[in-house]
């Protein structure tokens, strides 16, 4: 005859609370509900496993995920089936209502102070933000207000790892590492990883993840989840919406609610005005290579080179009337500087690439070619007079008055390519080459034109609104 254990030699089953509305049975007592018996409720008998199949409970890696409601049910099915059954209850703080986000235009300080406030006595925190620019300045904020912490960020691969660390470092005092090196002087420092090469110090008090993917990363979920009293923060990009909702969910249990979401806040000011020059003429190509069509009707194309230097010198210059072909007549009333008594304008050419960046090189001599994430200052790339390639302008942020956008290709606009986030530099201009020298090019520029208007820009073109001039020489076909 069997002997019945005694009541603490009972297997445990741990329920956790993820949300107020959601919980999960940890492994492996989650699977035993697979095997449980119906269990009774307004519709009826239901069983774990049918509720499974129709989308009310999720099974993985041991464990399930299930509604509040389910909660009791699974307590009492596991409690018949011999397991001590521990409810641990959702911990309410992280769930406060945020504080609101400024109103008015974007201002780079307003926003950090804004989510300063909304980590203040949490310990977990997830905000969406669009661009790595972006995301550093909060990482940035998270180093200033956990100053005596040791810091570890995260990010999708080594690659990363090094672009945020290149970023990172003039925003900080602390000694920013690719890795778990330690500093001799003993200084705090940030300690940046790839989801692959992830591992906890033993005195690490502040996790970061820095994008969607090291945050759903599993391996950093379930390694950072045995650090109990670790604070988490997540700093991801809006695709964390486009998740399934239990990963979703099992993130947000990870590294805290979702407070903020700069997405839904427009940086830009009201009176930005997007300008569509006209077309240039193309030389004749029969190519259906895409890289040799983008040397031959944009990068090396002699005369749209040509009138986009002029315009950028004349631009420059704060010549009044230099926009007459788009539509404009007069400079000032789209763009003025900063200080009204200066003579110029802080106008950046952003191209596809350094190749391209070169071929404007030989019309605007005098002009900066930027090319490397190393040149960004803290707020990014400051120009006066530059020519910057889309990588490093999307990467670190482009800090401009105007804003010539020659890379001829993309369907929307990027914000980082003229997010200035201190008073007086934003942007207020950009301008736009109405391309037409292939299909996909005046695809791409219609496109892009409606991104424009849906933006609240308004958009100037000399052949009347959304409908620019076309070019006087068109490819053969």
């Amino acid at each position: 005859m069997a002997i019945p254990s005694p009541q603490y030699d009972r297997p445990r089953a741990r329920i956790r609370f993820l949300r107020p509305h959601w919980a999960r049975v940890e492994a492996p007592a989650g699977d035993m509900l697979k095997s449980c018996p119906p269990i009774t409720n307004d519709a009826g008998p239901l069983t774990f496993s049918s509720a499974s199949r129709a989308g009310l409970v999720e099974f993985r890696r041991g464990g399930a995920i299930l509604p509040g409601g389910l909660v009791d049910a699974a307590a009492c099915a596991l409690n018949a089936m011999g397991y001590e059954v521990d409810v641990a209850p959702v911990r309410w703080m992280h769930y406060e209502s945020s504080p609101p986000l400024p109103a008015g235009t974007f201002d780079e300080d307003e926003l950090q102070a804004t989510y300063a406030a909304t980590i203040e006595n949490r310990g977990r925190a997830l905000v969406i933000a669009a661009s790595l620019e972006q995301q550093a300045r909060l990482l940035a904020v998270i180093c200033r207000r956990f100053t005596a912490r040791e810091i570890v960020a995260v990010v999708a691969n080594t690659d990363e790892a090094e672009l945020l660390a290149a970023t990172m470092r003039p925003l900080t005092d602390r000694v920013v590492s690719c890795g778990m090196l330690y500093d001799e002087a003993g200084r705090n420092e940030l300690h940046i990883l790839s989801t692959r090469s992830f591992a906890l110090p033993p005195l690490c008090d502040v996790v970061v993840a820095m994008g969607t993917k090291a945050a759903c990363s599993s391996r950093v979920q379930d390694l950072t989840a045995r650090y109990r009293n670790c604070m988490r923060f997540a700093i991801v990009e809006p695709s964390v919406t486009t998740l399934r909702p239990w990963d979703r969910l099992l993130g947000e249990a990870m590294w805290g609610p979702c407070l903020l979401d700069l997405t839904k806040r427009s940086p830009w000011p009201s009176t930005v005005h997007a300008a569509l020059l006209p077309a240039p003429a193309y030389p004749a190509t029969r190519s259906h290579c895409p890289y040799e069509k983008k040397l031959q009707l944009l990068w090396k194309n002699l005369d749209r080179n040509r009138q986009l230097a002029a315009t950028a010198a004349a631009l420059q210059r704060r010549e009044q009337h230099c926009l007459q072909a788009a539509g404009i007549d007069r400079l000032d009333d789209v763009a003025k500087p900063a200080d009204p008594a200066s003579p110029t304008l802080r106008v950046a050419v952003v191209v596809e690439s350094s190749l391209h960046g070169r071929q404007l090189q030989t019309w605007l001599p005098s002009w900066r070619l930027v090319a490397d994430v190393a040149a960004a200052g803290p707020l990014g790339i400051e120009a006066e007079a530059h020519i910057v390639t889309l990588p490093v302008a999307a990467a670190v942020g482009l800090i401009a008055d105007v804003v010539i956008y020659a890379a001829g290709s993309g369907d929307v606009w990027i914000p980082a390519c003229g997010s200035g986030g201190v008073a007086g530099s934003r942007m207020q201009l950009v301008v736009d080459m109405a391309d037409d020298g292939d299909v996909e090019l005046a695809a791409e520029v219609h496109r892009r034109t409606r991104d424009y208007a849906a933006r609240g820009w308004t958009v100037h073109a000399s052949g009347g609104r959304h409908q620019p001039a076309l070019s006087a020489c068109r490819p053969l076909n």
